[in-house]
């Protein structure tokens, strides 16, 4: 999957590539530091179902509140 954060003080978005089976250092470390209003984004995740194939998520954000 691919990590976006979007922080709105100052309004700034944060491109952290690609992530395999965790969130890269600096995507952590960007996210320990969000304010109320942030909002981690996911895309191009994807999971196996139970005959094994890989299937695509749809975009995946989570608001900071």
């Amino acid at each position: 999957f691919k990590i976006s954060f979007l922080t709105l003080s100052p309004f700034m978005n944060q491109d952290f590539g690609v992530g395999e089976k965790g969130f890269p250092i600096r995507a952590r470390q960007a996210i320990a530091g969000a304010k109320t209003g942030d909002t981690i984004i996911l895309k191009e995740a994807t999971y196996l179902d139970a005959q094994g194939n890989v299937q695509k998520l749809p975009t995946l954000s989570f608001k900071i509140n």
